[in-house]
């Protein structure tokens, strides 16, 4: 039985997740920049074009992350590269 594995390489700067409350500020910041145009103008239409923002920014990084892992071939490949070029 053969399992798919993938792996991901990440820099050393991208590995430790940010503290929830960062998280949740910088979230709520992102929306108020999306939909807080729309809501203080009173404008639907701004409001829904906000939403096609999110829309559109959820199925960007939805896909960068499908495609950024690779298979455990790709990796070691990947890694020979780097370790050659250092």
């Amino acid at each position: 039985m053969s399992q798919n594995i993938r792996i991901k390489i990440t820099s050393g700067d991208r590995t430790e997740k940010p503290p929830f409350w960062k998280g949740v500020r910088n979230g709520l910041v992102f929306f108020g920049m999306l939909f807080g145009p729309g809501i203080i103008a009173d404008s639907p239409a701004m409001q829904w074009a906000g939403f096609s923002i999110l829309v559109m920014i959820f199925a960007l990084a939805l896909i960068h992350e499908a495609t950024s892992w690779m298979t455990v071939e790709e990796a070691e490949k990947k890694i020979a590269e780097i370790k050659a070029g250092h």
